[in-house]
């Protein structure tokens, strides 16, 4: 893969938080477009990122964008990094203890109620659409522990269909929480070892837990000096 610079176009990180009102827009905002945009993403604390690949970009402190907008204008903007012992470190070292050891940076889900930033099986934080960080999840509580950053929403039902895959037994869980956020299912799926598992998809009847590629991992051929300790094989779960 080609270096990057991370540090210039659609990837640069930002340095500060800030709060904007009454934004230039260059073309027109539609009259009925009312609402905000929620954006999220790995956004170095140090506002640079060090290198030029993309373990040197995913891993990075979360940060989430809001947009607002009404009646056909863009009202406001604001950005913060969530409120993570990462952050504190960083900036409140006292507040280290109070936070959750998470970095949600994938994506941002709105169900029953309440906003979530996501990743890869790490815990959720609840957040406010100020961007204010509430910590653990309060509405979905069966997933306090992590889920997939791609649940699916079911548009009929309100129902909402995740996994969360695990390095550690078990491997993987599927799940699902009805519109307030009470989970009705939750249940083991066997695998033969750890797997990397991405994304989702849903039908009006079927969840589809493993979309083209699957990464999974093998702890023991770490003791192999020539072996890496994932392989990449295509199938479903």
């Amino acid at each position: 893969m080609a270096a990057i610079d991370l540090n210039v176009g659609a990837t640069a990180p930002v340095t500060d938080e800030v709060d904007l009102v009454d934004l230039a827009v260059t073309g027109t905002v539609p009259q009925d477009l009312n609402g905000i945009l929620l954006r999220n993403g790995p956004n170095p604390l140090s506002g640079r990122f060090d290198g030029n690949d993309v373990l040197s970009w995913w891993p990075e402190a979360a940060m989430l964008h809001a947009i607002s907008f009404q009646d056909g204008r863009a009202t406001g903007y604001c950005n913060r990094w969530l409120r993570t012992q990462r952050w504190a470190h960083a900036h409140n070292p006292d507040a280290v203890p109070s936070l959750l050891d998470t970095n949600p940076n994938v994506n941002v889900l709105y169900h029953a109620g309440e906003i979530l930033a996501l990743s890869e099986g790490g815990a959720p934080l609840a957040v406010t659409a100020k961007l204010e960080t509430l910590g653990t999840t309060r509405r979905h509580l069966g997933q306090a522990d992590g889920m997939t950053a791609h649940p699916k929403v079911d548009p009929r039902t309100g129902e909402l269909m995740l996994f969360r895959a695990d390095w550690k037994k078990p491997w993987l869980r599927y799940g699902v929480t009805d519109a307030n956020g009470v989970q009705s299912v939750d249940i083991e799926i066997e695998l033969a070892s750890p797997s990397m598992m991405h994304d989702m998809a849903i039908t009006a009847t079927r969840s589809i837990l493993t979309l083209h590629l699957t990464s999974r991992c093998y702890p023991t051929a770490i003791a192999c000096p020539y072996a890496g300790m994932t392989s990449a094989r295509r199938g479903s779960a």
